[in-house]
């Protein structure tokens, strides 16, 4: 085998080796694949019922992805979440009523829907293939920003505009 050959062998094996490891990396960056549905108390974070105030009933919870509550009286809005965007680009809302979104992530990496500055009402938060609803309800009419929380998402264009008018 001369020089060449060696070092072609070499680079290859390199290739697959570095792409072996950044697929395993990815795969748990990922987890697994925990789908929240809406019950009467909340939504639920892996198959745990959660309380109004985003904590699940043991007490534990996820600051950085907390879910809210879920009316289901409320009218849902459908939002997909794809890698690094969302559909629709804009929502109508009526002030002064609840409404739910209904989060269906399309990609493959996860994503929630969180309202600036209505945080502490929690996130429709789905894992990627994975669904999520939360109830918000904006009291004002006018315009607000939806976004994604996961770090990095929001840079990278992940916004909805909500234009809540008066009904």
């Amino acid at each position: 085998m001369n020089d060449y050959s060696r070092a072609s062998t070499r680079t290859l094996r390199l290739a697959v080796l570095f792409s072996i490891a950044l697929v395993a990396m990815v795969i748990a960056a990922c987890g697994g694949n925990s789908t929240p549905t809406p019950t009467q108390t909340g939504s639920t974070m892996g198959g745990m019922p959660m309380e109004s105030d985003g904590m699940a009933m043991d007490g534990s919870g996820d600051d950085a992805h907390s879910e809210g509550s879920v009316d289901l009286n409320a009218p849902v809005l459908e939002v997909n979440a794809f890698d690094l965007r969302f559909e629709p680009n804009s929502l109508n809302v009526t002030a002064g009523e609840s409404f739910t979104v209904r989060l269906v992530n399309e990609g493959a990496l996860e994503h929630d829907f969180t309202i600036e500055g209505f945080e502490e009402a929690g996130a429709a938060h789905a894992m990627a293939g994975g669904e999520a609803m939360n109830t918000f309800h904006l009291q004002m009419h006018g315009d607000y920003t939806a976004y994604c929380s996961i770090p990095g998402h929001r840079a990278a264009g992940m916004e909805v505009k909500v234009v809540a008018t008066v009904g």
